[in-house]
Parts: structure tokens; C-alpha cells; sequence
């Protein structure tokens, strides 16, 4: 037994499996469930944040803010930037640079 070879079969192959973020059939019906109801549940969150504030319940709103706000506002990512000063620039980059952004 010692001399045979491996099976090939099980583990991890590459491409295999579901894709990250797919949606389940189950979670896409759910979602549009909600949706035909009326209000999902980002619209209910919203409307008791307002709520909340007009009330004066400003602790309430900011709490419910804060958990809605993923859900309406990306997060912004890290971006390297690398500017060169004016003073360093030739002029065609500058005449370049004015026709980016004068019309």
C-alpha cells in the first residue's frame, strides 16, 4: 500500500467554489420581499434617525446614524499621492496642467 500513488481527489482547487459576493437565490428573493412591502430595512433606520432628531433625541440619531452610514456612504480608501511644486515644473507641464482644468 505504501507504493501507491495519491488520489487527486479533494482540497482546494483554483477557480472552485462560489465567487465572493454572490448573492444566494434565497437572499435575493428575501430582498425583493422587502422591497415590495414598502420599506426596507436602510429606509426604517433612516426614517427613526429623523425621527429621533427631531425630537430632540440627538444620542439616538447619531446612534442610528452611525449604523446606516456604510450603507449610504463608501468608505473612502488610502490613495498615495506624489505632487510636484509649481517652482519645479517646466512649462509645458504647466500649460499642460492649465488646459486640465481651464475649459
Amino acid at each position: 500500500m505504501e507504493n501507491q500513488p495519491k488520489k487527486k481527489n479533494g482540497g482546494a482547487r483554483p477557480g472552485a467554489g462560489r465567487p465572493k459576493g454572490a448573492r444566494t437565490k434565497r437572499t435575493l428573493e428575501l430582498a425583493e420581499a422587502l422591497m415590495a412591502q414598502g420599506e426596507i430595512p436602510l429606509e426604517v433606520m433612516l426614517i427613526l434617525m429623523r425621527a429621533c432628531f427631531k425630537e430632540g433625541k440627538y444620542g439616538d440619531a447619531v446612534a442610528i446614524a452611525e449604523k446606516a452610514a456604510p450603507y449610504m456612504h463608501p468608505k473612502l480608501a488610502a490613495v498615495n499621492l506624489t505632487v510636484k511644486p509649481i517652482s519645479e515644473m517646466t512649462e509645458e507641464e504647466l500649460d499642460s496642467e492649465e488646459e486640465k482644468w481651464w475649459c
